[in-house]
């Protein structure tokens, strides 16, 4: 379930950048709230629609999480159809005063434009956050043994795979969080302990998604396609490994999207579908880097469950790995 307060929050932050863009317009170029043009009044009314339009499709999910039931689609449907009349009453009035009212393309591509926005902000919401403590005596001898601290996610029913990250510059507390935003890419061999190439284009994608590798190897753009838990890949370019990349913020700060997974067996023609999961695998390691493919239980790990938490936190003491107390 998603957090109601985080998404009002956003949606007053919304707000509040309508507000501010709306002032840019209104004193760019020495123009006082007095001597407005047609135009900027109606791209105003057009600025103010898309706040409204944001917050009514993020109530509709609050009330949905308060309900612990589906987002409704008829009052989904009210906010598409509330933004459409003022967008087009907007434009309206413009034109009957003989004024084109500035519209980036028109109705669909602003739409597009805001729904995106508020499908970002959803995004946002799913950002889970893992927290690795480790206590002073294991910290300096981990350190002193040149161990690194890992971590991995799991893509379907196979093992872990891929070093999501690996980092030697770790402290008492480390932070991740991550959110379900991915890229698809091909890779043309799968082998143990050495660093992932990627081996075709990369291209962006969503749950619920699918791309198409076409004859010359490039992937296309994603559309609407497969399973809504998974992402599928079309080939019709010949054998492959297919692998993903999900977008990780790691304890130093660096974002980034990085590997997570690279097929075990390669595909020659037909399709592929990929399911993240909520399962991540942190362990300390020696001699390992960032995108290294590996197969086998990895020692001194622990496996933690974000399917229905966001947040959870982990100690490293004596050696073993336990939940503190608290958590």
């Amino acid at each position: 379930m998603k957090n109601n307060t985080f998404l009002s929050f956003i949606a007053f932050l919304l707000l509040v950048s309508v507000s501010f863009i709306s002032c840019v317009l209104l004193f760019s170029n020495g123009i006082s709230a007095q001597e407005l043009t047609p135009e900027t009044k109606c791209y105003n009314k057009k600025l103010n629609a898309s706040g409204a339009y944001v917050r009514c499709l993020l109530q509709a999910e609050v009330n949905a999480n308060r309900n612990e039931g589906e987002i409704s689609e008829e009052r989904v449907e009210r906010c598409h159809q509330k933004f459409e009349n003022r967008f087009m009453k907007a434009e309206a009035q413009a034109a009957a005063k003989g004024v084109v009212c500035p519209s980036h393309g028109g109705l669909l591509p602003f739409q597009k434009t805001v729904q995106q926005a508020a499908a970002f902000i959803n995004l946002s919401s799913s950002a889970k956050t893992l927290t690795v403590e480790i206590a002073p005596e294991d910290l300096a001898s981990l350190q002193a043994a040149g161990q690194k601290l890992n971590i991995a996610i799991m893509v379907g029913d196979e093992a872990y795979n891929v070093v999501w990250r690996s980092i030697s510059d770790y402290l008492e507390n480390n932070t991740y969080q991550w959110s379900p935003i991915y890229q698809v890419f091909g890779t043309n061999e799968f082998q143990d302990d050495v660093t992932i190439q990627v081996s075709t284009n990369i291209v962006s994608v969503g749950l619920g998604q699918e791309v198409i590798l076409d004859g010359t190897g490039i992937i296309g753009t994603a559309n609407d396609g497969g399973p809504e838990t998974g992402i599928t890949i079309i080939n019709d370019y010949g054998l492959i490994h297919p692998g993903l990349t999900q977008q990780l913020t790691d304890p130093t700060g660096i974002q980034a999207s990085l590997p997570i997974y690279a097929a075990f067996d390669g595909i020659v023609m037909g399709m592929a579908v990929l399911t993240p999961t909520n399962k991540v695998l942190v362990w300390f390691e020696q001699n390992i880097e960032t995108g290294t493919m590996f197969s086998g239980a990895r020692p001194n790990s622990t496996e933690v469950d974000f399917t229905n938490v966001s947040v959870v936190t982990r100690l490293y003491s004596n050696g073993e790995w336990t939940i503190p107390d608290g958590s």
